[in-house]
């Protein structure tokens, strides 16, 4: 299972490109979504080898302001989907929708017998930035 695990190389969250199709890296197929369709920050990518992952499925691509990357490869005769995801800020207009959209892609894995690999990054609540959870003598 290492040898496989090798293959994948990398999930990048925050890549601050503002178009898809902007990351290019020889000898891998470059699966990528950015935040806003419509022209604005940063995105998500997930980059495969050639090699290791034949026919890999693009199963969701994110949409407007939701940044949920999902494809689906075979590890031996298992399929499995990856998942990068970049979570809003709690309590923001879009975590709702953010964390619907990821229960369904969830459920949907699990229904299609598939295992799930996750890379899961949310943005840090107002609380977290204006107080520490580590103790003064630390």
């Amino acid at each position: 299972m290492g040898s496989v695990c090798k293959r994948i190389r990398f999930f990048i969250l925050e890549t601050k490109c503002n178009r898809i199709g902007q990351v290019k890296v020889d000898g891998y197929q470059i699966f990528d979504t950015v935040r806003s369709k419509s022209g604005g920050g940063g995105g998500i990518l997930l980059g495969l080898s050639n090699e290791g992952f034949p026919n890999p499925i693009v199963i969701c691509q994110g949409e407007e302001n939701i940044e949920i990357l999902v494809i689906e490869i075979r590890i031996g005769y298992l399929p499995v989907r990856l998942f990068c995801a970049y979570g809003p800020q709690e309590g923001s207009e879009h975590s709702l929708p953010f964390y619907q959209r990821l229960e369904e892609e969830v459920e949907s894995a699990i229904d299609a017998d598939c295992g799930i690999i996750c890379l899961l990054y949310t943005s840090p609540s107002p609380r977290d930035l204006s107080t520490s959870r580590m103790p003064s003598s630390a």
